[in-house]
């Protein structure tokens, strides 16, 4: 009987049930990767994610920072300290020796890429902020270190 029925083709009813079925799956299957993508955080530039502020199955607020990246192939130094004194003598691609607390056998040449032009009140002080790109940056950099910087001649 089995064999009746199938030796001319299969079933059309079958076949169209077959290629509806076929058809809600793909559309199932679209749009459970368009709802994968609305759950993938992508970064604006190529990073590394260096600090994770929240667990699986917690609660984040909109808007809260829940992670931390940086470009650590691109490390940049700022110093907010420089005096008005300071900073009349510092110049845009003016080279600096970077040198590091925790790793006092480093010393790496910087570049300023960046200096304020509106200073800050600081304890009665005016002081600037200017950013040094590091020419060679060590392997062992962690974010935050503290650094000396001393300005070199052009």
């Amino acid at each position: 009987q089995k064999l009746e029925r199938i030796k001319d083709g299969p079933d059309a009813e079958q076949v169209t049930l077959a290629e509806a079925r076929l058809k809600n799956a793909k559309i199932q299957q679209a749009a459970a990767q368009s709802s994968l993508k609305d759950l993938e955080l992508t970064a604006p530039f190529d990073a590394t994610v260096i600090s994770v502020d929240a667990t699986p199955g917690t609660f984040v607020q909109p808007g809260a920072a829940m992670l931390q990246l940086a470009d650590v192939a691109n490390w940049l130094v700022e110093t907010t300290d420089l005096t008005e004194r300071d900073i009349a003598t510092i110049t845009m691609g003016m080279p600096a020796t970077v040198r590091f607390d925790a790793l006092p056998d480093v010393e790496i040449i910087g570049h300023v890429e960046r200096i304020d032009l509106l200073g800050q009140n600081h304890q009665g002080d005016i002081v600037y902020t200017v950013r040094l790109k590091l020419d060679q940056p060590d392997e062992r950099l962690r974010w935050n270190m503290t650094t000396s910087l001393t300005f070199l001649e052009n």
